[in-house]
């Protein structure tokens, strides 16, 4: 699999070959092994390797792309895919102005409810 990986990490199909691909490697690491550094440097090199196709690919997919986009990605690749199309959506709203207003938290409206009430206080004793 590391061979493949070093190759074209995007070509290799995660979801079917190893859908818990990061988790398992990473676990893999705690164990004091031989080849332990080539595990970890594979897993960084897969990540990065793979990294920018899936957060432009969040970023430019269209509702029908979705799911020729993620067919190939590994668990932790499928959760970062929808945190990139959330934080677009997110993005969307706020420069569309869809967003709600900015209102007053309660902490401040009940410090100026405190305040105008001893300011009261105080006229009447004057």
């Amino acid at each position: 699999m590391r061979e493949y990986l070093s190759a074209d990490p995007n070509i290799v199909d995660m979801h079917t070959n190893s859908p818990f691909f990061y988790a398992f490697g990473t676990k893999l690491l705690t164990f004091q092994h031989q080849e332990s550094t080539d595990v970890g440097k594979s897993l960084l090199e897969t990540f990065v390797g793979r990294f920018r196709r899936i957060m432009d690919g969040s970023q430019n997919a269209s509702h029908r792309d979705i799911t020729r986009l993620t067919e190939n990605l590994s668990s932790i690749e499928l959760s970062l895919f929808a945190s990139g199309q959330k934080s677009l959506e997110g993005f969307l709203n706020w420069e569309n102005r869809e967003i709600t207003k900015i209102t007053m938290s309660n902490m401040v409206v009940s410090h100026r409810k405190r305040k105008r009430a001893v300011m009261e206080e105080e006229e009447e004793d004057n």
